[in-house]
């Protein structure tokens, strides 16, 4: 796994935990995901590999009846042909490509407009809520004492 995805996180409390173990979980799966389809005996590997002798057996079929060698054809297969070969099998290269811009821009864009306003951490704010009601469900508990059922107490009758 990604090991920048799985730190522990900046602020310190259950918001930010919940948040730091979501993303490193969500990482993991893509990352079995992608290792599933890398390996060489899977049924994906397979289908990819025969679309590949497919598209080739059509470019020399292509070829075959006369239509002649144009470079441009030829580039653009064997470009189309990396790219998918590149994105389907190396999760390197699809986490830098796609994964790490997709799923960590809209994360860095916020942090740099609320660094720019001079705003709080929104994880802060929430964090902080959430120790708020922690405190007043702390009072309540101690009001209603050990008969409540809501905390555990006999069930009324």
């Amino acid at each position: 796994m990604n090991p920048d995805l799985c730190q522990p996180p900046d602020i310190p409390g259950l918001v930010g935990k919940m948040l730091a173990d979501t993303d490193c979980q969500a990482c993991g799966l893509v990352q079995r995901g992608y290792a599933a389809l890398a390996d060489p005996g899977s049924s994906t590997s397979v289908a990819l590999t025969a679309m590949m002798v497919i598209a080739v057996a059509f470019f020399g079929y292509r070829l075959m009846l006369g239509r002649g060698l144009a470079l441009s054809n030829l580039t653009g297969l064997v470009v189309r042909l990396g790219i998918v070969l590149l994105l389907a099998a190396s999760w390197g290269a699809w986490q830098e490509a796609a994964y790490d811009t997709l799923a960590r821009a809209p994360t860095r864009i916020a942090q740099d407009m609320i660094a720019a306003i001079d705003a709080p951490a929104p994880l802060q704010g929430i964090q902080e809520a959430l120790d708020k009601i922690e405190l007043a469900s702390i009072g309540w508990r101690q009001r209603a004492g050990i008969a409540s059922p809501f905390v555990g107490g006999p069930p009324s009758t």
